[in-house]
């Protein structure tokens, strides 16, 4: 995995005949517990700014359908240390 490399398409339906497009991520464990943009790690990769949060929103709403448990209430007058 070359630096900076962290989405590839590893099977393809055009140039393997792949029944689908098969992509692999591979991030380090910083980037594992919050949505975050690479700019912050990577001086050449996109800012928060420009993230589309629609494209969360199926991601998202399956979330809730499948494991709701895994949801975590946060109320906006609490921070994690109260």
């Amino acid at each position: 995995m070359k630096w900076g490399q962290f989405l590839w398409l590893v099977e393809s339906m055009n140039k393997n005949n792949a029944i689908a497009n098969m992509s692999e991520t591979k991030l380090s464990m910083h980037a594992g517990p919050h949505v975050d943009a690479p700019d912050h790690m990577f001086d050449h990769y996109f800012d928060v700014d420009s993230l589309d949060l629609e494209q969360f929103q199926h991601c998202f709403n399956w979330i809730c359908y499948i494991c709701p448990e895994l949801l975590v209430n946060f109320t906006k007058d609490k921070n994690i240390l109260n």
